[in-house]
């Protein structure tokens, strides 16, 4: 049999699985490297350069912080890119910002044992106005307002300060903000305690709250 003679099947069983491996990681990574999609959430569209952290609950976060135990952006296709949770990469929170959005927060963290995480679904930013008041019904001016998605122990994703009139506005607020949100003051003569918003009247116009005293005013 001369060389022109052989038969060409014989190769190719060998090219089609490399090429098949050449294909994988594309399609494994979504799943072994942690990987989360952001999507616009009317459309279904991917949201390009959106901000991904995964974050670690601490006992006393700092006013104007923030942290993270890994961060990537959203690429062309919505896809980022973060390590899956063990014992030695530890975060429980996904937080997902990007510009012209409102800040959206889970408790849907990629994990190792090959979880998947639903899609992110963003909601247009509408920005929302905050009035302090105290006890006796005075406005609370120099304020500090630190909106976090938790209950306490995760940064703050929006921040503002309160003017004259004891008013503030906090930005990159949507309508996800209505699952787990709370306000903290920080201010003297305030007790540093949660704030009770009711985000549809603070989209809306001006939601008055009453801050705790906790010294004196």
């Amino acid at each position: 049999m001369t060389p022109s003679d052989r038969p060409l099947a014989a190769p190719m069983i060998h090219v089609l699985p490399l090429a098949l491996a050449l294909l994988a990681p594309s399609t494994a990574s979504h799943e072994t490297a942690g990987n989360v999609r952001v999507v616009n959430a009317a459309t279904g569209e991917p949201v390009v350069g959106a901000e991904v952290l995964g974050v670690r609950e601490v006992e006393i976060p700092v006013f104007g912080v923030t942290w993270s135990e890994a961060r990537d952006v959203t690429d062309a296709e919505g896809w980022a890119t973060l390590p899956p949770v063990t014992a030695k990469q530890e975060y429980q929170w996904l937080i997902v910002r990007a510009e012209g959005y409102g800040v959206a927060g889970q408790m849907d963290v990629p994990r190792s044992d090959g979880w998947v995480v639903e899609p992110v679904a963003l909601h247009p930013e509408a920005a929302a106005g905050v009035r302090v008041l105290d006890y006796l019904g005075r406005p609370v001016e120099g304020l500090h307002l630190g909106l976090c998605v938790g209950c306490g122990h995760t940064p703050d994703v929006a921040s503002a300060v309160t003017d004259a009139d004891g008013r503030a506005t906090l930005p990159g607020v949507g309508r996800e903000i209505d699952g787990t949100a709370d306000v903290c003051p920080v201010g003297e003569g305030v007790l540093t305690d949660y704030l009770h918003v009711d985000w549809d009247v603070a989209r809306a116009g001006v939601y008055e709250t009453v801050a705790e005293p906790g010294g004196t005013l």
